[in-house]
Protein backbone atom coordinates (compact mmCIF):
# COMPACT_ATOMS: atom_id res chain seq x y z
CA UNK A 1 0.00 0.00 0.00
CA UNK A 2 3.14 2.36 1.14
CA UNK A 3 4.42 1.99 -2.42
CA UNK A 4 0.94 2.06 -4.33
CA UNK A 5 -0.06 5.47 -2.25
CA UNK A 6 3.95 6.51 -3.34
CA UNK A 7 3.84 5.54 -6.92
CA UNK A 8 0.74 7.33 -7.31
CA UNK A 9 2.10 10.62 -5.96
CA UNK A 10 5.17 10.53 -7.82
CA UNK A 11 3.26 9.89 -11.33
CA UNK A 12 0.68 12.83 -10.26
CA UNK A 13 3.72 15.18 -9.35
CA UNK A 14 5.32 14.21 -12.72
CA UNK A 15 1.97 14.91 -14.44
CA UNK A 16 2.56 18.53 -13.45
CA UNK A 17 5.87 19.16 -14.21
CA UNK A 18 6.18 16.69 -17.53
CA UNK A 19 4.59 18.37 -20.30
CA UNK A 20 7.71 20.95 -19.92
CA UNK A 21 9.73 18.25 -19.94
CA UNK A 22 8.35 15.69 -22.31
CA UNK A 23 5.95 17.74 -25.05
CA UNK A 24 7.41 20.10 -27.06
CA UNK A 25 9.85 20.47 -23.81
CA UNK A 26 14.28 20.20 -23.60
CA UNK A 27 13.80 16.36 -23.39
CA UNK A 28 11.84 15.14 -26.06
CA UNK A 29 10.98 17.89 -28.59
CA UNK A 30 8.83 15.61 -30.60
CA UNK A 31 7.83 13.43 -27.32
CA UNK A 32 3.85 14.03 -28.21
CA UNK A 33 4.56 12.17 -31.85
CA UNK A 34 6.15 9.38 -30.18
CA UNK A 35 3.48 6.33 -28.84
CA UNK A 36 4.39 5.39 -25.34
CA UNK A 37 5.03 1.94 -26.00
CA UNK A 38 7.65 0.63 -23.52
CA UNK A 39 4.91 -0.61 -20.50
CA UNK A 40 2.79 -2.63 -23.16
CA UNK A 41 5.81 -4.28 -24.49
CA UNK A 42 7.88 -5.47 -20.82
CA UNK A 43 4.21 -7.06 -20.20
CA UNK A 44 4.31 -9.77 -23.39
CA UNK A 45 6.05 -12.92 -22.52
CA UNK A 46 7.40 -12.81 -25.78
CA UNK A 47 9.43 -9.78 -25.18
CA UNK A 48 10.15 -11.65 -21.49
CA UNK A 49 11.56 -14.58 -23.71
CA UNK A 50 13.35 -12.45 -25.97
CA UNK A 51 15.00 -10.42 -23.18
CA UNK A 52 16.04 -14.12 -21.45
CA UNK A 53 14.44 -12.72 -18.07
CA UNK A 54 15.07 -15.29 -15.73
CA UNK A 55 12.11 -16.40 -13.39
CA UNK A 56 13.69 -14.58 -10.76
CA UNK A 57 13.34 -11.54 -12.87
CA UNK A 58 9.73 -12.21 -14.22
CA UNK A 59 8.32 -12.55 -10.65
CA UNK A 60 10.39 -9.60 -9.91
CA UNK A 61 8.92 -7.73 -13.06
CA UNK A 62 5.18 -8.93 -11.75
CA UNK A 63 5.76 -7.26 -8.47
CA UNK A 64 5.93 -4.24 -10.63
CA UNK A 65 3.54 -4.47 -12.21
CA UNK A 66 1.32 -4.53 -9.24
CA UNK A 67 2.31 -1.11 -8.58
CA UNK A 68 2.34 0.38 -11.57
CA UNK A 69 -0.34 -1.31 -13.44
CA UNK A 70 -3.62 0.52 -11.81
CA UNK A 71 -2.34 3.79 -12.19
CA UNK A 72 -1.40 2.73 -16.12
CA UNK A 73 -5.12 1.22 -16.23
CA UNK A 74 -6.65 4.36 -14.89
CA UNK A 75 -4.90 6.74 -16.71
CA UNK A 76 -6.21 5.34 -20.15
CA UNK A 77 -9.56 7.52 -18.96
CA UNK A 78 -7.64 11.13 -18.71
CA UNK A 79 -6.88 13.73 -21.45
CA UNK A 80 -3.67 13.01 -23.87
CA UNK A 81 -1.56 15.60 -21.83
CA UNK A 82 -2.25 14.03 -18.33
CA UNK A 83 -1.80 10.22 -19.84
CA UNK A 84 1.68 11.26 -21.45
CA UNK A 85 2.89 12.73 -18.00
CA UNK A 86 1.85 9.84 -15.95
CA UNK A 87 3.10 7.38 -19.02
CA UNK A 88 6.26 8.91 -18.79
CA UNK A 89 6.65 9.00 -15.34
CA UNK A 90 5.87 5.00 -15.10
CA UNK A 91 8.45 4.43 -18.10
CA UNK A 92 10.83 6.37 -15.69
CA UNK A 93 9.81 3.90 -13.16
CA UNK A 94 10.50 0.82 -15.41
CA UNK A 95 13.84 1.95 -16.90
CA UNK A 96 14.94 2.38 -12.91
CA UNK A 97 13.50 -1.08 -12.64
CA UNK A 98 15.43 -2.61 -15.45
CA UNK A 99 18.93 -0.38 -14.92
CA UNK A 100 18.37 -2.60 -11.22
CA UNK A 101 17.29 -6.39 -12.85
CA UNK A 102 18.33 -6.02 -15.91
CA UNK A 103 21.78 -7.05 -17.50
CA UNK A 104 23.55 -4.28 -19.97
CA UNK A 105 22.53 -6.80 -22.87
CA UNK A 106 18.61 -6.90 -21.87
CA UNK A 107 18.46 -3.40 -21.77
CA UNK A 108 19.81 -3.04 -25.12
CA UNK A 109 18.15 -5.68 -26.54
CA UNK A 110 14.79 -4.35 -25.14
CA UNK A 111 15.55 -0.63 -26.26
CA UNK A 112 16.11 -2.38 -30.11
CA UNK A 113 12.95 -3.94 -29.86
CA UNK A 114 11.20 -0.37 -28.11
CA UNK A 115 12.93 1.71 -31.76
CA UNK A 116 10.82 -1.17 -33.93
CA UNK A 117 7.94 -0.77 -32.05
CA UNK A 118 8.11 2.84 -33.04
CA UNK A 119 7.82 2.13 -36.90
CA UNK A 120 9.06 5.35 -39.03
CA UNK A 121 9.08 7.54 -35.83
CA UNK A 122 11.52 6.11 -34.18
CA UNK A 123 13.67 8.73 -36.18
CA UNK A 124 11.86 11.44 -33.99
CA UNK A 125 13.52 9.88 -30.42
CA UNK A 126 16.79 12.48 -29.69
CA UNK A 127 19.06 9.68 -28.63
CA UNK A 128 18.59 8.00 -31.95
CA UNK A 129 18.52 10.82 -34.67
CA UNK A 130 22.08 11.77 -32.73
CA UNK A 131 22.97 8.42 -33.03
CA UNK A 132 22.68 8.11 -36.82
CA UNK A 133 23.11 11.74 -38.11
CA UNK A 134 19.76 13.16 -38.29
CA UNK A 135 19.67 17.23 -38.60
CA UNK A 136 17.03 19.25 -36.66
CA UNK A 137 15.85 19.43 -40.50
CA UNK A 138 15.57 15.90 -41.12
CA UNK A 139 14.04 15.38 -38.27
CA UNK A 140 11.85 18.10 -38.37
CA UNK A 141 10.52 16.67 -41.69
CA UNK A 142 9.68 13.23 -40.50
CA UNK A 143 7.34 15.08 -37.49
CA UNK A 144 5.63 16.56 -39.85
CA UNK A 145 4.72 13.80 -41.41
CA UNK A 146 3.65 12.24 -38.35
CA UNK A 147 1.28 15.40 -37.38
CA UNK A 148 -0.09 15.10 -40.44
CA UNK A 149 -0.60 11.43 -40.16
CA UNK A 150 -1.86 11.94 -36.01
CA UNK A 151 -4.10 15.04 -38.06
CA UNK A 152 -5.93 13.07 -40.28
CA UNK A 153 -6.90 10.39 -38.10
CA UNK A 154 -8.08 12.44 -35.54
CA UNK A 155 -10.19 13.80 -38.35
CA UNK A 156 -11.78 10.03 -39.53
CA UNK A 157 -12.34 9.42 -35.50
CA UNK A 158 -14.46 12.54 -35.35
CA UNK A 159 -16.30 12.28 -38.06
CA UNK A 160 -16.63 8.19 -37.46
CA UNK A 161 -18.31 9.31 -34.03
CA UNK A 162 -20.64 11.85 -36.09
CA UNK A 163 -21.67 8.68 -38.47
CA UNK A 164 -20.22 11.05 -41.26
CA UNK A 165 -16.83 9.19 -42.56
CA UNK A 166 -16.64 10.22 -46.54
CA UNK A 167 -14.32 8.73 -48.93
CA UNK A 168 -12.29 11.85 -48.52
CA UNK A 169 -11.49 10.98 -44.93
CA UNK A 170 -11.05 8.05 -45.75
CA UNK A 171 -8.18 8.57 -48.40
CA UNK A 172 -6.53 11.33 -46.35
CA UNK A 173 -5.74 8.68 -43.50
CA UNK A 174 -4.48 6.62 -46.00
CA UNK A 175 -2.65 9.20 -47.88
CA UNK A 176 -0.86 10.63 -44.80
CA UNK A 177 -0.11 7.23 -43.63
CA UNK A 178 1.72 6.21 -46.60
CA UNK A 179 3.67 9.25 -46.58
CA UNK A 180 4.76 8.93 -43.27
CA UNK A 181 5.66 5.51 -44.11
CA UNK A 182 7.38 6.32 -47.07
CA UNK A 183 9.50 8.74 -45.61
CA UNK A 184 7.85 11.44 -47.55
CA UNK A 185 8.60 10.17 -51.10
Amino acid sequence: MKNTVALLVSALLVANIAPSLFGQGASEKYGELLPQNLLRLVHAPEVHEELKFSAAQVASLESFFEQSDGLWFRSRILPAEKQRSIMASLEANLRTWLSRNASEQQRMRLQEIEYRSLGIRMLLRPDLAKKIGLDEVQQSQFAELAKNSNQAMADFQKASAAGEVSEEVKQAVVNATQAEQSNGT
